[in-house]
């Protein structure tokens, strides 16, 4: 009998404990109803009632609102009452504070706060094993590998190393002295050459003995424009004896060469990778860098880049400017070389200059590399060549010894932060096509730098041939412009490389896949362009977005036959406002105006526009007023 009873008794309690326990998960979910109706309730009309007194409040509709959306948002009214049986009740119903639409200045100032928390440093992510360059199957090789990119002749391929050309590893200073200096050592300079059926083609001075007359990328903590000594600047040069050299494959199945270690210049200790990266559609190599303060950091730097010229034993080639600020080239009897600066993470400024007349003093004492960036003289020669907008073919530095330079604005250095640098050389022998795209844009209707909806945008896609002695033939382009943008096919012309324009038929445009399709009129040779343009208007769907116009151009049988390009348009904000008046039916007013007096049972009516990314819309609404 005892133990039935104390069966019983567990049994009781287990069942109080169940019953105990569902009471608290359905008072949790109680309170969780309760705090989601009371998220949601964002109420516009609002009463707390009272036995003994009447209360009167006021209530705002909407006034303004920033929206990402496309589809226009309606005003809503809602109502929230506690209520008694026994009050009276009025309520002060009031519209948009002013009945004035915000300035579309103050919402731009807005966004304006949010964009400008952006990171604008030319900062990478960090993996692992270290920088993420974007290739994961690096090996360790040894400093003399050499990797070729080939050309249109077989016998002619472009080379690329961490070494000499020849693929020693002896590097020689002070080649004016009667027993100049030779070493069984070469710093990680970037080297690029062509093998022209077994006989080397070098583009910078001593591409045979260690380069020591380059600096290659070099760091100064001077922010001014003085002239720096390679031994005291060149990255290079100063980086620790335990760098290593690596070798990969890029996402297009193309070899490229690393080297990593750490370098202390001017103080600043250095992580350094220099990456030999050959481009997809180019007989061209970026030289890149990426950079990481491993000391204290917060120190403000200048990187520059400079390298004495030689092409074919010459070493005083003249230099020319490459047409749209894109950068320089020098030919010298079969063969071109090419220096491209209007890349992403590219220098600021970049010139042509004269070795001799620059300060040098051979090898380690060179003064060149930030020479005469702020001379902006009648003649191009030694002039920082960014703010000009030269011919193609322009002469910019000739007469004696030559050299290349390139400088990017000072940076302060997060010791948190890995930053990229990049500066394209090319180089290739006569006949080789050497095909690019450029896409670029103009706003027609903003001066302030920046994009808005209704903003009126013209697109220009243009093709380029910047080989040598070549003809790139038979082309098409075929460019693709975002739904962002609405196209008026009547605009389309072409601007052909003798500056005559010619229309472009509007059926080479199609609608739905938002494509321009446009065969070339001519071919193009040496230097040439053709340029298609069209009108554009940024629609409501690019509202805060970044739309991205890109192009391809194709044709011919040669190697290099193909190129692509994009361009950012980044579009503000558009502001979305809602401005709404009201009047009390019941007590027949017959003005609409901000604010009116209600009482249970009313009926009202309110009177509004909302103006969604500049579509006016005018609506009219009744609402009915308590129990």
């Amino acid at each position: 009998m005892k133990k039935l009873m104390t069966w019983i008794m567990l049994g009781v309690m287990l069942v109080c404990l169940f019953i105990i326990q569902s009471s608290n998960v359905i008072a949790a979910q109680q309170d969780v109803s309760k705090a989601s109706t009371s998220l949601k309730s964002e109420s516009k009309l609002k009463s707390n009632s009272s036995s003994t007194k009447d209360t009167s409040e006021i209530v705002s509709s909407k006034s303004v609102s920033n929206s990402t959306s496309s589809s226009s948002d309606e005003a809503e009214s809602s109502t929230s009452s506690k209520s008694s049986s026994k009050s009276t009740e009025s309520v002060l119903v009031q519209s948009s504070s002013s009945g004035k639409l915000p300035s579309i200045e103050s919402v731009k100032e807005a966004n304006e706060q949010l964009v400008n928390g952006k990171s604008t440093s030319k900062s990478v992510g960090v993996s692992p094993d270290g920088f993420n360059d974007g290739i994961t199957d690096w090996k360790e090789v040894p400093q003399n590998t050499i990797e070729y990119l080939p050309l249109d002749d077989p016998g002619v391929k472009l080379g690329y190393t961490f070494g000499n050309s020849d693929g020693s590893l002896k590097s020689e200073y002070n080649s004016n002295d009667p027993a100049p200096t030779t070493r069984d050592y070469v710093d990680p300079k970037t080297n690029v050459f062509i093998l022209a059926n077994g006989k080397i083609i070098n583009g910078f001075h001593k591409g045979n003995q260690g380069l020591t007359t380059s600096y290659g990328y070099a760091l100064t903590t001077e922010t001014s424009n003085q002239k720096q000594i390679l031994a005291e600047t060149s990255i290079p040069y100063l980086m620790d004896k335990g760098f290593k050299i690596y070798e990969g494959t890029t996402s297009y199945n193309k070899p490229a060469l690393k080297a990593v270690g750490i370098a202390t210049v001017k103080g600043v200790k250095l992580k350094v990778e220099f990456v030999l990266r050959p481009s997809e559609e180019q007989p061209v190599i970026k030289q890149e860098m990426y950079l990481q303060d491993v000391g204290t950091g917060n120190e403000t730097v200048r990187i520059f880049y400079a390298e004495d010229t030689e092409l074919d034993d010459n070493q005083g080639p003249d230099i020319y400017a490459q047409g749209n600020r894109n950068g320089m080239y020098m030919m010298e009897k079969g063969y071109k070389f090419i220096m491209q600066d209007k890349i992403a993470d590219g220098p600021d400024h970049y010139q042509g200059i004269r070795y001799q007349t620059a300060g040098a003093q051979m090898d380690t004492q060179s003064k060149y590399g930030m020479a005469d960036y702020t001379y902006y003289g009648s003649s191009l020669g030694g002039a920082d060549l960014s703010p000009f907008t030269v011919d193609e073919g322009s002469l910019v530095a000739g007469a004696g010894d030559s050299a290349l330079g390139a400088m990017w604005e000072p940076q302060t250095l997060d010791a948190t932060k890995v930053y990229h640098y990049r500066n394209d050389v090319g180089f290739f022998n006569e006949g080789v096509v050497v095909p690019e795209a450029v896409v670029s844009y103009t706003n027609n209707t903003t001066t302030d730098k920046k994009n808005h909806v209704l903003d009126e945008i013209t697109l220009n896609f243009a093709t380029h041939n910047i080989g040598f002695k070549s003809v790139w033939d038979n082309i098409t382009m075929t460019a693709t412009i975002p739904a962002g943008l609405t196209v008026d096919p009547k605009t389309m012309k072409a601007k052909l490389n003798d500056g005559s324009e010619v229309n472009v038929d509007v059926k080479s445009y199609n609608a739905s896949t938002h494509k321009i399709t446009y065969k070339l009129p001519k071919d193009l040779a040496d230097n040439e362009w053709t340029t298609v343009s069209v009108d554009t208007k940024i629609n409501s769907k690019a509202s805060n977005k970044t739309l991205q116009p890109s192009m391809v151009s194709q044709g011919g049988k040669a190697l290099y036959n193909k190129a692509s390009a994009q361009t950012d348009i980044p579009v503000e904000l558009a502001p979305t406002v809602i401005d709404k008046t009201v009047r009390n039916e019941s007590e027949k007013e017959t003005e609409y105006q901000d604010t009116t007096q209600v009482h249970a049972r009313d009926v009202g009516s309110y009177d509004g526009i909302t103006d969604k990314l500049f579509d006016i819309i005018h609506y009219k609404g009744a609402f009915y007023y308590g129990n």
